[in-house]
């Protein structure tokens, strides 16, 4: 049956029950607290999924009556036939940005067994929660499917009496369901499956006949194969059957006829004439809809009494499992046609006889078409052999070689009939793994390759990294998806080994937009892309200009004029940040000759990161650039450092401070108080200027807390003999109150927003007329 037609059939159905929004009853409390107990977990509930909505009939540990639909995990655990298990829901990429998982109740582990409701629609769930992760035993997933069966007892009661005009009581059918399932988890893949779902079809319905088809079309031409059929003697005489070769197939007029007959073929208009004869028995047809298409035909006759029109819902669960058998059959016979094409000798790799590399893309693009079929997930698994060359080269090639044989066989054993295992060379495997519903799958691949190996050569131990890329989450071609779980095989390689990562596409995401702005900043540094931008650093004594601080600034070509935050988290730690610190520093010193030149004795300050800093050619380089300018315009340079970078290595710090003194040029320590050790530098780094963080400043004026920091950083910074900054003035109020405090420089939008060098000069002389004794440039300007 197509989704939403059983989504439509399922709601209604749970509705039907009028359960939703009644009292608890202690007959399922008692089943939710011995799950509880069984698990010995936070929370157990027992869960009905509305249309918008899971609401609980029975919870333990969990105060909330319902949440959205569309955040819970039972949502996903009515999609199964057996037990949902998330052993840790962070890791897992279905969930890990779920508000219930970064939220209350920070649920990492789930395990869920679908509720039917007498007609067999899964209405609702009963499962166990816990913000912790862990694993299952098969005793208590045996211990949840037990206590769901109970559930389902308890919601038969008093509703086994058939509706309407039907004659099918909602237990009969609910047998039957159970019935099937059974050997719907046995025997899908043989041909002979359908017989027992039309056995009980037939039987629920007192018919004599009954026919299972699927539609093909071949060759531009539509036909029926049946799957199964039964009674066919009782029509033999029929004019629709007479000719049909029931038991084969049926195509062009006798398909057209049979499906009139079912009023499958005419939908909107009655059975043809020629078929309505006094003694033409009574007939009902039950389309197979598989995502929107009809594939296939139910057809039931010979019943004594005409058939209600109440059996296309009643038995909506049945068909579903029809539609299951005729998907399953077509994935069965793509599956064997795989496995035929696969079996040639040159698609094979030589040691392992697995697959090869040439004939893996190919495996996993069929796997990808069968997942768009059937609606789920493909895990593309990247392994590769931890220190496999160290094997090689104490044993030989030959012992190589047997590892690899073994460890293929291994993961063949382990993946069975739910994947496919391949070889692309080397010490490398891939794994395709469908639908997978929990981290243990994956666990248990590296498992299988811990396990001791005995050779000729000995006892060999090995251990693999394993890379996950999983469709369609990740929703890339075959080559992109074995892309991304090698890179993420590597990452599990490079954090120690024996372990798997699964692949993360939010962050391929942002690893990806920061080569993109690598790669540009590489390109626009010498295309002349990048420039200063210059804001003032005043006085407060006297309203003076001090000098200003230069901020980088990038005219990006497609994306216009960029913040430093809009591309220097990108460039970080890269080898592009020290060349974007010699650029920014060879700049500041062709601006201080120009303020020199203007008989201007501004100073300038530049931010430099950590990771230029405390890099081995920084002095050298800084040394050589002083070099080529008059010492005056040198002593005029201050460079200002962050907290964090004395925080790996605070000797080295120390030493950089000094050797940057000992050149003549100032160093500040920017951001103070938004560190994590702040007042130690006070102590081990010998700064000349402090710079409180806007953060404390902008708020000081309306909180108590900030104003005491403040007060207490100028005074411990006057005691210790460095200059302070204030950065973030916007008022001239908050630039009245530092001053009083004892603060020796201001700066902020109070005076000036960061502009271009023509600007800031032009800025400069504005100001330098006002009369400093009253406001900042902006009201001086306005007035």
């Amino acid at each position: 049956m197509h989704s939403s037609l059983y989504e439509k059939y399922r709601i209604s159905m749970l509705r039907h029950m009028e359960i939703l929004d009644t009292p608890r009853e202690s007959r399922f409390d008692r089943i939710t607290r011995v799950a509880q107990e069984v698990y010995r977990t936070e929370i157990a509930l027992l869960s009905l999924v509305d249309s918008d909505r899971q609401w609980f009939k029975s919870s333990r540990g969990l105060d909330v009556q319902e949440t959205p639909r569309e955040v819970s995990f039972c949502s996903h655990a009515i999609l199964q036939d057996d037990v949902f298990i998330v052993e840790d829901a962070s890791r897992d990429p279905r969930f890990s940005g779920n508000s219930l998982v970064t939220g209350q109740p920070h649920i990492r582990f789930y395990a869920g067994v679908p509720i039917r409701e007498p007609h067999g629609f899964k209405i609702g769930t009963l499962c166990v929660i816990d913000s912790s992760a862990r694993k299952v035993t098969d005793g208590q997933m045996e211990a949840l499917r037990g206590l769901a069966a109970m559930a389902e007892t308890e919601l038969e009661r008093g509703f086994d009496q058939p509706p309407g005009d039907s004659v099918v009581t909602p237990s009969a059918i609910a047998r039957a369901l159970r019935h099937c399932q059974i050997r719907l988890s046995t025997d899908a893949g043989e041909e002979g499956s359908f017989d027992p779902v039309l056995r009980e079809l037939m039987a629920l319905t007192g018919s004599d006949f009954g026919m299972i088809g699927e539609l093909a079309s071949v060759n531009t031409h539509s036909q029926l194969e049946i799957a199964s059929v039964a009674g066919f003697e009782s029509l033999a005489d029929h004019p629709v059957f007479r000719n049909c070769p029931l038991g084969e197939t049926l195509t062009d007029g006798q398909l057209d006829s049979v499906l009139d007959l079912a009023g499958l073929g005419h939908p909107a208009g009655p059975v043809p004439a020629d078929l309505e004869q006094p003694d033409t028995p009574s007939f009902i047809g039950f389309p197979v809809v598989i995502r929107g298409h009809l594939e296939g035909l139910v057809m039931l006759a010979r019943r004594s009494e005409k058939y209600p029109r109440s059996l296309h819902s009643e038995l909506a669960s049945l068909i579903q499992i029809v539609a299951t058998l005729i998907e399953r059959r077509r994935l069965e016979r793509e599956k064997q046609s795989i496995q035929t094409a696969v079996t040639r000798k040159d698609g094979r790799d030589e040691v392992t006889n697995l697959p090869n590399r040439r004939r893996l893309n190919t495996l996993l693009e069929a796997e990808l078409r069968l997942c768009e079929r059937r609606g789920g997930s493909v895990s593309t698994c990247f392994i590769d052999l931890d220190q496999f060359k160290a094997i090689n080269d104490a044993h030989g090639s030959a012992t190589g070689d047997e590892v690899l044989r073994t460890i293929a066989r291994r993961l063949e054993a382990e993946v069975g009939e739910k994947g496919v295992v391949a070889g692309p060379g080397g010490d490398e495997f891939v794994v395709l793994q469908r639908d997978v519903g929990s981290d243990s799958s994956y666990q248990r691949l590296l498992n299988a390759i811990a396990r001791p190996i005995h050779t000729k050569a000995g006892v060999i131990e090995m251990s693999g990294s394993m890379g996950i890329a999983i469709y369609p989450n990740d929703s890339s071609d075959a080559d992109t998806l074995l892309r991304h779980a090698e890179q993420t095989m590597y990452q599990a390689k490079e954090e120690g080994g024996n372990d798997f990562r699964v692949f993360d596409v939010n962050s391929h995401q942002h690893r990806t937009e920061r080569l993109q702005i690598l790669d540009e900043a590489r390109r626009g540094l010498p295309a002349g892309e990048f420039e200063l931008f210059y804001q003032p650093k005043v006085n407060l004594a006297d309203n003076s200009i001090k000098g200003f601080e230069a901020l980088i600034r990038w005219n990006h070509p497609a994306r216009g004029l960029l913040a430093p935050d809009q591309f220097l988290p990108q460039i970080e730690l890269s080898d592009l940040d020290v060349t974007l610190g010699r650029f920014v520093i060879g700049q500041a010193m062709k601006t201080l000759m120009v303020f020199d030149r203007q008989r201007l004795d501004y100073t300038l300050s530049v931010n430099l990161s950590p990771s230029h800093f405390l890099s081995e050619c920084f002095l050298d380089e800084l040394r050589t650039t002083l070099a080529a300018y008059p010492a005056r315009v040198g002593r005029r340079l201050t460079l200002e450092i962050l907290e964090t970078t004395a925080l790996d290595d605070s000797a080295a710090a120390v030493e950089a401070v000094k050797a940057c003194q000992q050149a003549g040029v100032s160093v500040s320590l920017d951001d103070f108080g938004t560190g994590f050790s702040s007042l130690s530098y006070f102590r081990k780094l010998p700064l000349d200027e402090i710079k409180i963080d806007k953060s404390f400043i902008m708020d000081m004026m309306k909180d108590r807390d900030d104003a005491m920091i403040v007060q207490s950083i100028i005074s411990l910074s006057r005691q210790f003999g460095r200059r302070v900054v204030a950065e973030g003035i916007e008022t001239q109020e908050l630039a009245d109150e530092l001053r009083r405090l004892g603060c020796d420089i201001g700066q902020g939008y109070l005076y000036s927003r960061p502009v271009s060098l023509s600007n800031a000069l032009t800025w400069a002389r504005d100001f330098e007329g006002c009369d400093d004794a009253k406001v900042g440039f902006f009201s001086c300007a306005n007035g």
